[in-house]
């Protein structure tokens, strides 16, 4: 099927994938991201299957629905050759997705992947480097060798845009055998780094330079008067040709609400939904229908960052309706992330929480479900018991505003990679890689934590 066949088909024919799921008593479709205390981002699939069965059992019997399982690019496509144009498939790993989905069915276990393509990209692809893993975690496991790009701006960057399509079919590919079990694929808004981060002009011609390049056609496209630019950006002192123009950033540009605001018409409109400037959500989509063939219909996910990024006039000058549009995606829900990770922070909840879920709705399409797709609270900083108010409080906001279901981040807690996080770190900054480490519904040695009693589905038993 083709990008452009399989984006106007999505929104219409298989919106529907969401109400097939089975139904939960309170209305929630349940979820929750599957690591195993030896994760690493840039090895996934290294899964124990043994440790897994087990664990699925206990996420059946709890009433979940859903299991969230990390993947990055390279995982699958372990290279790419960029003159043949030829992909060299990882197909143990192929066999290993196949493996999950299959213990998923027979669960009745479906699966959400969250899928990364930054991370850990195929050998080969311009800007690709090895990195290699030295310290093991504290339970003596060392990461793999991975390849990780030194760019940015994938969704620009020509030379990826083919062997990224190419990669969301061999993965649908995958799992072809277990038809029942793909739920969605998850994607992230890859180019939120320009803000709020503070970025050097420097970084960012390192960085990004598909990103620079791709913005500066887009402006020439819109208007080929270099004057306009320079004066709507406030750059006339320095802006003199289309090719001193880069991406904005908050060091450079904090003060421009208008060249933010044409950034996000060049990212959200020229790159994402149209696919002028870059690959688009609906290629993206004609990837997975081109796997998924006949056996299956794929969902897909989208997840933007908070609408008050693209909304706030000292920020944009987005109009509402543009933002509107791009949210209007070829997709099967829209998806959301929110985490609480200190003591203030959960003070201002529900409250908080209920605010965003209403911004997103306010401007996504009306009869597309929404879905949280990451959602958590860290016991870095929080006890056990604030962990599980969150949670409380999540839960009784989503169903209350109608939110379709949600996934908890995550199952256990890692293995820490630094000093073993056993301490806690006070009031906030704290060590973040420690606190990421701690969102799980157990404990590093399998122990359920308060927050796996709300989690599970009502009526199911409250015993491990």
């Amino acid at each position: 099927m083709k990008a452009a066949l399989a984006a106007a088909l999505v929104l219409g024919t298989h919106l529907c994938s969401l109400a097939s799921a089975a139904a939960q008593p309170d209305g929630l479709e349940r979820g929750i991201i599957y690591v195993q205390p030896s994760y690493h981002y840039t090895s996934t699939l290294d899964l124990d299957l043994g440790v897994l069965r087990k664990d699925l059992d206990a996420i059946a019997s709890a009433g979940f629905v859903n299991v969230g399982l990390r993947t990055s690019w390279g995982e699958v496509m372990s290279k790419w050759d960029g003159e043949a144009k030829k992909p060299s498939w990882n197909e143990a790993n192929c066999a290993k997705l196949a493996a999950v989905a299959a213990e998923c069915a027979k669960r009745k276990l479906r699966l959400i992947f969250n899928t990364h393509l930054r991370d850990t990209v195929p050998e080969g692809v311009e800007g690709a480097v090895l990195v290699n893993h030295t310290a093991p975690d504290s339970r003596g496991v060392v990461p793999r060798p991975y390849w990780h790009s030194t760019f940015i701006d994938h969704m620009v960057r020509d030379s990826y845009r083919e062997p990224m399509v190419q990669f969301h079919t061999k993965f649908a590919q995958c799992l072809r055998a277990s038809p029942t079990v793909p739920r969605f694929w998850k994607h992230a808004f890859e180019s939120a780094y320009v803000f709020p981060q503070t970025m050097t002009n420097n970084q960012v011609a390192k960085t990004a330079p598909a990103a620079n390049e791709k913005f500066r056609r887009w402006a020439q496209d819109t208007n080929a008067d270099i004057g306009h630019w320079a004066q709507r950006w406030n750059e006339s002192g320095f802006l003199h040709n289309f090719s001193q123009i880069t991406i904005p950033h908050k060091t450079h540009h904090a003060l421009s609400p208008a060249k933010f605001g044409d950034y996000w018409r060049f990212w959200l409109l020229g790159v994402l939904k149209q696919g002028k400037y870059g690959l688009s959500i609906g290629e993206i989509y004609g990837g997975l229908a081109d796997g998924a063939g006949a056996s299956y219909v794929p969902g897909l996910a989208f997840k933007h960052w908070k609408p008050k990024h693209f909304e706030d006039p000292e920020l944009t000058d987005l109009t509402m309706a543009e933002v509107k549009e791009a949210f209007d995606l070829p997709i099967n829900a829209t998806a959301l992330g929110y985490y609480v990770n200190d003591a203030p922070s959960l003070a201002q909840e529900p409250g908080a929480f209920h605010t965003y879920v209403l911004s997103v709705k306010a401007v996504a399409p009306p009869a597309l479900p929404v879905i949280i797709w990451e959602t958590g609270a860290s016991t870095w900083n929080l006890t056990e018991s604030q962990q599980a108010t969150w949670a409380k409080l999540m839960m009784a906001t989503s169903k209350a505003e109608g939110v379709a279901g949600f996934n908890w981040w995550q199952f256990i807690d890692w293995a820490p990679t630094q000093q073993p996080c056993t301490q806690s770190c006070g009031a906030p900054p704290c060590n973040t890689q420690c606190q990421k480490l701690h969102f799980g519904a157990h404990t590093l040695n399998g122990k359920p934590k308060a927050v796996w009693d709300v989690l599970k589905s009502p009526g199911t038993s409250s015993t491990e």
